[in-house]
């Protein structure tokens, strides 16, 4: 029996182990990029229901607002009309003025919840005409710039997230900020679109804003909402040095609805 083959059980008992321990290495591989696969997908799980919660959250709190804005303006002022016009005497004149004062009030919730200029023009001019708003009502001067946005945004989700985005931003401004100047932009690089909110007011420090109370929460709805379109925000302030708020999505691609073959 030559050397070879009085060798060959024992190369053979070696090289089954040496496979036996590359399978087994596998093996335990696979089970870690399993476990590292489920809690990933535990933790994208857990974000997903905190943003749903918080989705709900923000819709629940526009809901209470326009509660209160109705119970607060407009049903008061239709009691205070009923009332008059139940009085044998009721001034007319004066119901009158009631009348066309409820219907303007009514008309501005109207443009509050879904301006009609977003679905008619774009984002771009209700920028300018919730910068006008703001303006009018606040005293606050509100610069709009539109930049690079020659091809549009051409998403009207995206563009209603944006619109949101402002006027959440200009409402924290008027309620918190001080400020006297605000300057928004509008711009599209590539397949991004940016928004930048920037006040020249009173400022916050971030670190804070889970003890900042109705600011705080506006602006974490903010960051929410902005996360489920796969976007970021952020927030750059400190005390005396004003705020800025830069909301930044990536466009998805329009679908290719035209039939390829000629």
């Amino acid at each position: 029996m030559t050397y070879d083959r009085r060798m060959a059980p024992l190369r053979n008992f070696f090289a089954q182990r040496r496979h036996r321990r590359s399978v087994e290495e596998r093996v335990d591989a696979l089970v870690r990029e399993n476990e590292r696969l489920f809690a990933e997908l535990g933790a994208v799980q857990q974000e997903f229901s905190r943003l749903a919660r918080s989705s709900w959250k923000v819709q629940e709190d526009e809901r209470r607002h326009l509660a209160s804005e109705l119970h607060d303006h407009l049903g008061q002022m239709l009691t205070a009309l009923v009332h008059r016009l139940e009085r044998p005497d009721a001034d007319r004149p004066a119901c009158a003025e009631l009348a066309r004062q409820a219907l303007e009030d009514t008309r501005e919730l109207s443009r509050i919840l879904r301006p009609q200029v977003l679905d008619d023009l774009g984002l771009g001019p209700a920028l300018e005409w919730l910068a006008r708003r703001a303006g009018e009502t606040a005293g606050i001067e509100v610069d709009v710039s539109i930049e690079s946005l020659s091809a549009g945004v051409d998403d009207p989700d995206l563009e209603s997230l944006l619109f949101r985005i402002a006027q959440e931003a200009l409402n924290n401004v008027v309620k918190h900020a001080r400020a006297e100047r605000v300057r928004i932009a509008l711009s599209r690089s590539g397949d991004r679109v940016e928004l930048r909110i920037r006040d020249d007011g009173v400022g916050f420090a971030p670190d804070r804003l889970d003890a900042d109370g109705e600011r705080g929460i506006g602006l974490t709805g903010m960051t929410d909402r902005v996360g489920l379109f796969g976007g970021d925000l952020t927030i750059v302030s400190a005390p005396g040095k004003g705020t800025s708020i830069t909301a930044s999505v990536r466009l998805q691609p329009s679908p290719n609805l035209e039939d390829p073959t000629p």
